[in-house]
């Protein structure tokens, strides 16, 4: 790929962004989040669409490094008892192949090639961010926790394979276990895993435990300070005890701030925003390149977390977005003085964008309940007729 003046190494693409017939408006996961980041960092100024760097989407063959033949083959046959073997996704696979391929698949595979893509451009420039990928619960031979693809697996065989890289630290602060990567490196001595979670939720994968350096468990009661304290604790730790890896790789999951039903924690979003300033500060201040992954978090303000935690990181000096002209954006500020806190007013005037309701993005359709019922009441249509079809077909 390559990289315009003007560029800063984020990448993410349109094509990442789970969409069909408006549904996904009154799906409980955002699934568009990675454009509504884009949209508040445009609108607070701290970058531009021209900015963003966009990946492409990783092929079969790119996939089959990773991923076992049948396991391939499995989620891409138009046998609906086939592609069942998703857990997360049966319901869908009673839609046409071609939905379930364009309309999910195609996106996630997106998001595996922005993951590499990341991870070379933190070799170049020290750092990088995909706003999507980090789908930690699925190895070479199954799935799991709505991931079909294993792009941290991907991106780690990318680094260890093509850029010299002989150590990989990976340290995943979603509330869910990283146990995709636990069960694949278990007996790695190349890749060092630091994981804090919350031990209460899914998947709680005890065989992957084994596969685990540096491990922070906690559960849903844990506090702002003690979650903080936590990350300190283990990310100094891994850090003593992997003293310099060639590579780290943040698993930034956003599903630990308190309106997160999947994370099942109460962390607040100014204490999401300081736990990403430590891992920066951190890993950055050893002159280690730091590849973040947005991973879990799903709930409606999901976007807004991740938006306040770059917006921060740019303003602390942390990273260095430019704009067109390749002039840095927004203030660099540094890192010693302290704790800069966001206010709510650095993004009143994006209230529209923050706040997530039915009335969301300015849809027309969806200013109201009756509306998002009218395309709830299609998509049980659509799923009715398919089940009928394929029942009379047997």
């Amino acid at each position: 790929v390559d990289i315009d003046v003007g560029q800063s190494p984020i990448v993410y693409s349109p094509d990442y962004d789970v969409t069909f017939a408006g549904i996904e408006k009154w799906y409980p996961l955002d699934t568009t989040r990675g454009a509504k980041i884009i949209r508040l960092l445009t609108d607070m100024k701290v970058l531009t669409e021209k900015t963003v760097i966009k990946p492409k989407e990783a092929t079969n063959d790119h996939l089959s490094i990773v991923h076992s033949l049948d396991y391939l083959q499995n989620i891409k046959s138009p046998d609906v008892r086939a592609r069942g073997k998703l857990p997360e996704v049966t319901s869908l696979a009673l839609l046409p192949w071609f939905i379930v391929n364009g309309r999910l698949l195609r996106p996630m595979r997106f998001q595996v090639g922005g993951s590499v893509l990341a991870a070379k451009l933190a070799l170049d420039f020290g750092w990088s961010i995909n706003l999507g990928g980090g789908f930690t619960h699925c190895c070479r031979k199954r799935s799991g926790g709505y991931s079909a693809y294993d792009d941290v697996t991907m991106t780690l065989t990318y680094l260890l394979g093509r850029h010299h890289v002989d150590r990989v630290m990976i340290v995943d602060l979603s509330a869910q276990q990283c146990n995709g990567p636990e069960r694949t490196y278990m007996n790695d001595d190349r890749v060092y895993i630091a994981d804090v979670y919350n031990n209460e939720v899914y998947p709680m994968d005890g065989y992957a435990k084994r596969g685990i350096n540096c491990k922070g468990e906690i559960d849903g009661s844990v506090t702002n300070k003690e979650y903080l304290d936590v990350v300190r604790s283990t990310l100094e730790k891994a850090l003593d005890e992997m003293s310099r890896p060639d590579v780290v790789v943040y698993v930034a999951g956003s599903d630990v701030i308190s309106e997160d039903a999947a994370g099942n924690m109460n962390i607040s979003v100014d204490t999401l925003v300081e736990r990403d300033q430590i891992v920066f500060l951190k890993i950055r201040s050893r002159g280690i390149p730091l590849v973040m992954l947005l991973g879990g978090g799903f709930s409606r303000n999901s976007h807004v977390a991740v938006a306040k935690s770059i917006y921060n990181l740019q303003k602390f000096g942390l990273i260095s977005i430019t704009n067109p002209s390749g002039e840095p954006n927004g203030t660099v500020g540094n890192p010693k003085k302290g704790k800069q806190k966001i206010s709510d007013a650095d993004v009143a005037e994006n209230r529209d964008v923050l706040i997530n309701g039915w009335g969301c993005d300015g849809c027309g359709v969806l200013k109201s309940r009756s509306g998002a019922c009218v395309y709830m009441c299609v998509y049980v249509y659509v799923c009715v007729r398919v089940c009928a079809c394929w029942f009379f077909s047997l």
